[in-house]
């Protein structure tokens, strides 16, 4: 059995609580700029076929979660601002 790690409600946020739009794409792809990681180039091909609702969002959350993984949380959020 794995033990279990209590984090913060906010530890566990995707991030900014705003609804992520198509206008919010370019700046997505900007985020992932400088970003070497492999997945970084499949969300770069993802983002440019400009998805929509739910499959936006996702990607959205998979973006931050690289760019943290990356940089480190707080480069990841500035990033997005």
């Amino acid at each position: 059995m794995h033990p279990t790690i209590d984090l913060p409600a906010q530890a566990t946020q995707p991030g900014p609580t705003s609804v992520t739009t198509a206008s919010d794409i370019p700046k997505l792809i900007a985020a992932l700029e400088g970003c070497l990681h492999p997945r970084a180039q499949r969300l770069r091909a993802c983002l440019e076929r400009e998805p929509q609702g739910a499959e936006l969002e996702r990607v959205r959350i998979e973006v931050l979660g690289l760019l943290t993984l990356s940089f480190g949380r707080r480069e990841a959020l500035r990033r997005l601002e």
